[in-house]
Parts: structure tokens; sequence; C-alpha cells
């Protein structure tokens, strides 16, 4: 049995076409777990309707607690020998769970990847997310999660989000597996996880999700000082992860990850009411090292800067002491002082 996991927060406007691209799969042996995240729009309606004319979907109701925590909720009433976390605002194939399914039956997989297709409300959504072309995975062999992390990232075709994995339960639970409670990127924690973790992983190359880009949702509202510590907790975990991959094609893939991540964190920071993000960011001590990371994040991120500089950059972040050192301590005061010396010379 697989075990669909549907978490819904006000998407009365799209909840019928994602819960009618369920019902509509070749593959029958299924539950729906919809957990109603506190939602006030008229969706535990629909919900209550839906559940009414089909025993497989099942509601849960609780307090607003993000999406995290409502995907986590689902996960400890699922009975399957599978789960997948579908997005209330998307939907699916019709062969989506038939394929899935007996692909990983097949080929006894932790966790299987495939594609998606984005559809936009607007134009400007569009114009804002559209990418200049589909990337695809360069291979459909079964291989250990990190070497298949390794090959996507080094052909820029890893994309973190969960709708676009099919995972084994038992997987998940032997390796304590859930999401990061109100983190706002929370799939390139847990996505990235599963990869480091999995034995068997697999891509295949069917489009089958269905993907709304649409205002007002989590990715597409504005700036927050939350998405800046939730890039913080994702440096963090991500060190851990590093630690036990010394030396090989995953670490390097892996510290390109937590690059793009600190570039992403410094331009979030960049649009921070200083005063305000200082008063909030003593809230959390056990991530204050992390703000030493974003001097030299922009000072890198720089084409300007003289290439003595870069060089004397890379001879020291080549070595391990100094690569374990960036990841795990404060950036050491001097290379910063470095780099800006040289930039500003």
């Amino acid at each position: 049995m697989v075990s669909i996991i549907v978490p819904v927060y006000n998407v009365k406007k799209y909840l019928r076409e994602c819960l009618d691209s369920v019902l509509a799969q070749t593959f029958s042996d299924f539950e729906v777990i919809c957990v109603n995240d506190g939602s006030t729009d008229g969706s535990p309606a629909i919900l209550e309707e839906y559940a009414a004319k089909d025993l497989r979907i099942k509601i849960v109701h609780q307090e607003n607690s993000g999406l995290s925590d409502a995907r986590n909720t689902g996960m400890s009433f699922a009975q399957g020998k599978y789960l997948y976390f579908l997005d209330s605002d998307d939907w699916i194939e019709p062969d989506t769970l038939e394929v899935c399914h007996n692909t990983a039956e097949e080929n006894q997989l932790d966790e299987l990847i495939f594609n998606r297709i984005e559809f936009y409300e607007n134009e400007d959504m569009e114009n804002m997310f559209r990418e200049k072309e589909k990337s695809q995975f360069r291979t459909t062999a079964v291989m250990e999660g990190k070497a298949l992390f390794a090959s996507a990232m080094q052909n820029g075709t890893f994309r973190s989000p969960v709708p676009f994995r099919f995972l084994r339960r038992e997987f998940l639970l032997e390796n304590g597996l859930r999401f990061y409670s109100k983190l706002i990127h929370e799939d390139d924690l847990f996505s990235t996880q599963c990869a480091f973790l999995s034995k068997r992983s697999m891509y295949i190359d069917k489009y089958f999700y269905h993907q709304r880009r649409r205002e007002n949702s989590i990715m597409t509202k504005q700036v927050s000082f939350q998405r800046f510590i939730s890039c913080a907790v994702l440096h963090r975990e991500f060190s851990a992860l590093l630690l036990d991959c010394i030396g090989t094609e995953a670490e390097k893939a892996l510290m390109l990850y937590m690059e793009r991540n600190l570039f992403r964190a410094t331009a979030f920071y960049k649009k921070l009411e200083k005063a305000e993000f200082c008063a909030e960011y003593k809230k959390y001590p056990e991530l204050q090292s992390f703000y030493g990371f974003l001097p030299l994040s922009d000072v890198q991120n720089r084409k300007s800067y003289r290439e003595g500089a870069k060089d004397k950059a890379e001879e020291i972040t080549s070595g391990l002491t100094w690569r374990l050192g960036h990841i795990l301590l404060w950036l050491p005061l001097k290379i910063v002082q470095l780099l800006k010396g040289r930039k500003n010379g």
C-alpha cells in the first residue's frame, strides 16, 4: 500500500483538483492522509465531502503548525509500505503511483525521483519562475543516494522538493527522518538527508508532478528574518552530513550546495532591517556563528576583487583543516580581513 500525505492549509481554490488527481490513479491500493493544518477558508468542508465518498481518504485536524509539522503528523498516521507527499495546490498524472510503486518494488528502492512540470497563475509568476530549460539526471541506474546526489549537483539537475520523490516508509523510520519543524526551506534539508542515507536510489525520466507557481505561497512571499534563520539551520545540519563524506564526490557536491545556501542567506540579510535583525538574532545563540560566514560570502560573490585575493582564498580553503573549520567553527577573522583588504586595495 502507498500512503499519500496531503498537508492542507487554506487551499479551497485548488484542493478539488489535487484530490481528483489522486482518485483518478490507475493504482488503487493507497490511503490518503489529509492533514488540515488549521484552515479557515472552507478547505475542511471539501475534505469531509471527499472522505464521505471514498473511505481511503482520512482527515486529521490540527492547529496551524506549518508544513513540516503537518507532514510529520501525516507520517505518524501512515500505514503504507511507501510514502508520497503531495502538496494540496498541485496535482499528479494518473499513472504516477502505479509506475512509482512497481519501479520501487522491482528495484528494492529507498527513494525514487521523477520530474515535474511547472504551471503558473499569471504571467508575472511565469516570468519570475520559468526555468530556461528542463533539467534531467544523466543516469537511470540504481545507486547509493550520495552518489546520485553528487551526480545531480555536478550537472545542475538536483531538485529538492519532496513531491518529486517516492519513499520507502521503513527507510525513513529506520533513519529517524522527519521534517525539521518551522523550517521554511524544509525540503532542502529533508531531501538531502534522504539522499545521504539511502542505499538504493533511482531516477526515472517521467514528468508526473504538476507544480503550481502562485502568489502568496510560502516560497513566493517576501524575505523575512525566518528565511535567514532557515538558511543558518540548513548550514548547521549540512555540516553534520559533510563529516561522513570527506574526500568523496559527495563532499564536493554538498560543499557546493552549502555555498549556494550561504549566498542565499547573504541576499536575505541585505534586505532585512538591521536593528530588527540584531534583536531577533540574539534569540538564536546556537546559530550565532553563521553570521560570521556572510562577509566571506559577500566578498566571494563579487567578481571585481583582485585575482591575488582569489588565489590566496583558494589556497587556504583547499586544505582539509580549513574545510572542517569552515563548517564547524566561527570563520577565522584573518581570512575575512585578507579578502576585504585585497578587494579594497
